[in-house]
């Protein structure tokens, strides 16, 4: 039984496309606006061609190698002097290795006594706002 709808705008060809493409590092959502469709059509297709997962798995593969090997050809921001982009090396370093290299932030309250604080909330009820006023008071 076909599938309702409009007919879809998949072509066995967009496979060779979207490796191409991610060799150059271009991300889903370009690949995407390339074809003239939607993101979400590009995760359909996914979904409901083998072919097209194949493709996409090895062209987001091939993207992320582009990226990472852009990342290390320009660390250095003065070539040939050794001088490190230290912004560029640590965001690096946190995305690769998130155990050791991410940044924690870390608020500990605590009390006169060194003792954690019990942070209390209440919910102040006013019955002209809650709509809880039945008008009989």
């Amino acid at each position: 039984m076909a599938k309702e709808g409009r007919p879809t705008l998949y072509d066995v060809a967009f496979c060779e496309d979207v490796i191409q493409w991610g060799k150059l590092g271009k991300s889903k959502t370009w690949m995407a606006a390339k074809l003239q469709i939607s993101r979400k059509t590009i995760d359909n297709w996914v979904d409901d061609y083998p072919e097209f997962l194949r493709s996409m798995t090895e062209a987001m593969a091939h993207a992320q190698a582009w990226w990472e090997d852009i990342g290390q050809e320009n660390i250095i921001s003065v070539p040939g002097q050794g001088v490190i982009n230290a912004s560029i090396w640590s965001r690096s370093m946190a995305a690769r290795f998130p155990a050791d290299w991410r940044e924690k932030s870390e608020q500990t309250l605590q009390g006169p006594d060194g003792q954690a604080l019990t942070i209390i909330t209440r919910r102040v009820i006013d019955p002209k706002i809650d709509g809880t006023d039945s008008g009989d008071t």
